[in-house]
């Protein structure tokens, strides 16, 4: 599961420390959307390329909702 730390801690070094933790990326606040959204679709595109077909079969909906 991805994750992305947001935080007030914003001092130089501190998104090096979040990643060193184990965090797939960094957000410091206060939040800009535009950037969580940009950071978040990093994070999907580097997924879809390891994982493609992990990506293509969790973006189909149910057979049910499909049809109904």
């Amino acid at each position: 599961i991805p994750i992305i730390a947001l935080t007030a801690h914003a001092m130089s070094g501190a998104r090096e420390q979040y990643i060193e933790a184990g965090m797939n990326d960094y957000v410091s606040k206060p939040i800009e959307p535009a950037i969580l959204l940009g950071k978040i679709n990093e994070i999907a595109e580097r997924l879809r390329k390891a994982h493609p077909a992990a990506v293509v079969a969790a973006a189909k909906p149910p057979r049910s909702i499909a049809t109904a």
